[in-house]
């Protein structure tokens, strides 16, 4: 007697599939009909079992092979057989060996890095070595090059350094950046830096090139006239409005009824904003860019500027491939600017109410002392002597050889104009301050201020380069630039502070250096 067969059931849309292999059954071979037989035998009838049969797999039933693994159903994953290896993608072996080859080249061709963290230059061919930023200033430095070790000789003013510092201490300002040079020989005197991470003597946001230059620029609108002669220190020109804002009705001179007039030397020293924009759209953007152009504005530092014979002008002449640093201090693009051709943005560059045009404290360092000095824009160099470890040998820095960037009548009236800044502009009250009566009769000074909002980093900047020297003896002086960050409060005016380090070095730095270049002791 034939058992039935036991109940169809609709097969589940999510079946585990089973291992690779035939079916396992203890009984006979089941037909689609549902009769039994054995292998080799004629059909029988048997009685009924009291177990029944086992059930065959969903799978084999009369959907066919839809749910077994790789046959039916190609979407179905196979599992991995045991007996079967993990097959690698194509693409393991060749990144495999690129990542070997990368790291052999890393470690094979990377510079040579010292204990300290400080990346040492090479030599170039055919060239002196370019010195790193000075990371232990006031202190020496160590540079390794292909021809030995070396010992950075640097010339700091220990006295006015350390009060700087103070300073720069007690008022606490968000951002601030103070850099000192000589203004004979652009050898920095004094490196001083605040951020958010305090203060410090490397310089680093002194080479920033994200700062707007604001009204320094009016030093070059102020050179390009004086250079070719459309207006002098005493002439009188138009003022149209306020004195610190610019908008497009300001440089429309009205042609009838009363003007106010103003003459070059106090538009300047009061920094009038119409009187400048006016100033640059009279001189036109070809002689603009070009003056600024010659002040280092759009190119940074050649490379022949700092040195350019390191065989010729080097103190000890028996080797002459002794290296001779260049101008270490500046890298790159220093200061920008973008004048256009006309309209109401050239007036905007000429008076320096843009964002767009930017300079580096040190940049404006090196145009200050060119304006004090000769007119001669000097690479700021920190290095003084280089002395070798392995024998023992220094070599003197020789001095750069440049051209003067205006006429001489230019840098006279140039540096009246920046006298009027510190005596009745916008550095008065700064300095009157600070120094006394006794001190405007003992030193000859001059500057310019500058302030406007910037967005990298945001805050408002506040500028103030100049110089100082002393009358009695004019070889001896000096040039400084203070940029600071306000963004939540006002710590103190960048003019003051530059009339607290000018007294400081008039007060304490004796008149002559040591044999070494350096200033100690106090009088």
């Amino acid at each position: 007697m034939a058992f039935s067969e036991p109940p169809r059931r609709r097969p589940d849309s999510l079946i585990t599939p089973h291992k690779p292999g035939p079916p396992r059954f203890t009984g006979g071979t089941t037909s689609a009909k549902g009769d039994t037989s054995k292998a080799g035998g004629a059909d029988k009838k048997e009685p009924a079992a009291s177990n029944p049969p086992a059930r065959r797999p969903a799978s084999l039933h009369a959907h066919g092979n839809a749910n077994v693994p790789g046959r039916g159903n190609p979407h179905l994953h196979r599992p991995h057989s045991p007996h079967r290896p993990h097959r690698r993608p194509r693409w393991a072996a060749p990144l495999l060996a690129l990542a070997i080859v990368a790291g052999f080249a890393y470690f094979a061709f990377r510079p040579h890095m010292p204990r300290g963290g400080i990346r040492l230059p090479l030599l170039r061919s055919g060239g002196p070595v370019e010195l790193p930023t000075p990371v232990a200033f006031p202190d020496q430095d160590t540079v390794r090059t292909r021809e030995g070790r070396w010992v950075t000789r640097y010339a700091p003013d220990i006295i006015l350094q350390a009060r700087t510092q103070r300073y720069i201490n007690q008022y606490r300002p968000e951002g601030a950046v103070v850099v000192v040079c000589d203004l004979r020989t652009g050898q920095m005197r004094t490196v001083v830096e605040r951020d958010s991470s305090g203060t410090s003597t490397r310089p680093r946001m002194a080479l920033g090139t994200t700062f707007p230059a604001a009204s320094l620029i009016k030093i070059v609108t102020a050179a390009a006239v004086l250079e070719h002669g459309i207006s002098h220190p005493l002439d009188d020109l138009p003022m149209v409005g306020g004195a610190h804002t610019l908008y497009r009705s300001q440089l429309r001179v009205p042609t009838h009824g009363h003007l106010n007039t103003v003459t070059l030397r106090e538009a300047f020293a009061r920094s009038i904003n119409p009187t400048f924009g006016l100033l640059g759209m009279r001189v036109g953007s070809a002689p603009l860019r070009d003056m600024a152009e010659r002040l280092g504005f759009n190119h940074g530092i050649k490379s022949g500027d700092a040195a350019t014979n390191s065989a010729k002008n080097a103190t000890d002449n028996t080797r002459s491939d002794a290296p001779v640093p260049q101008a270490e201090a500046v890298q790159g693009l220093q200061a920008r600017i973008n004048p256009p051709d006309t309209g109401f943005g050239l007036a905007e560059v000429a008076s320096g109410y843009t964002t767009e045009t930017t300079i580096s404290p040190l940049h404006a360092l090196r145009i200050a002392r060119a304006i004090g000095q000769d007119g001669r824009l000097l690479p700021t160099r920190f290095t003084r002597q280089l002395e070798s470890l392995d024998n023992g040998r220094v070599w003197t820095l020789p001095e750069a050889e440049t051209s003067p960037f205006a006429s001489p009548a230019t840098l006279r009236n140039l540096r009246t104009l920046m006298e009027a800044t510190v005596s009745t502009g916008t550095a008065r009250r700064g300095f009157q301050r600070n120094l006394d009566a006794s001190d405007f009769g003992r030193l000859e000074m001059g500057g310019k201020t500058g302030s406007l909002n910037g967005h990298n980093p945001p805050g408002r900047y506040e500028w103030f380069i100049g110089y100082a020297r002393r009358k009695d003896h004019p070889d001896q002086g000096i040039a400084i630039a203070v940029m600071l960050i306000n963004r939540t409060y006002l710590a103190v005016h960048a003019a003051e502070l530059a009339g607290l380090v000018i007294r400081d070095w008039e007060r304490y730095s004796p008149p002559y250096p040591d044999e070494e270049g350096r200033y100690l002791a106090g009088r």
